[in-house]
């Protein structure tokens, strides 16, 4: 985890800035899937967070242009079908977007 961190600059540069954080999903609906940007200089990644005990859905449709960082289940791809992404219990994942 701290070299994940570290390694990313858009989760710690511009902490204390209102536009380096963008809310995408909220969990609106009773849903669990929350979903953030954080923006750096050279950086954009997106955190999408299940925190149900059971499968769940962000349908945000992701474009081509997303790699995955970092998954909680530690798996080196994350389950998409057509730009939506699948998500298991409590699982966590970190892509860059790129610019």
């Amino acid at each position: 985890m701290n070299r994940v961190y570290t390694e990313n600059s858009a989760l710690w540069q511009k902490d204390y800035e209102p536009n380096a954080f963008r809310w995408i999903q909220k969990g609106e609906d009773g849903k669990s899937v929350l979903a953030f940007l954080r923006i750096s200089d050279d950086q954009n990644l997106l955190t999408i967070m299940n925190f149900s005990g059971e499968d769940a859905c962000f349908y945000g449709k992701l474009s081509d242009d997303v790699s995955l960082v970092f998954d909680t289940y530690d798996r080196k791809t994350a389950e998409c079908s057509e730009g939506i992404v699948h998500l298991s219990p409590f699982e966590g994942l970190l892509f860059e977007v790129k610019q």
